[in-house]
């Protein structure tokens, strides 16, 4: 939030920050380090979690 201010961490986007997002995945890394978390808001985190889906979805493909 001392980078961020109160908006969401898109540069594009000027709409206040809803969620606190682990950039780098929770269930990978067990920690709260605050270099891998970034505000954003409602839209913008739902983008993220479907992006993290996508991603997931292509290397459990390529283990199978």
């Amino acid at each position: 939030k001392r980078e961020f201010g109160t908006k969401c961490s898109i540069r594009s986007c000027c709409k206040p920050s809803e969620v606190i997002h682990h950039t780098q995945t929770f269930a990978m890394s067990h920690e709260h380090n605050p270099n891998y978390l970034a505000p954003l808001c409602k839209e913008h985190h739902e983008i993220a979690h479907s992006i993290n889906l996508k991603v997931r979805g292509k290397r459990l493909n390529m283990t199978n």
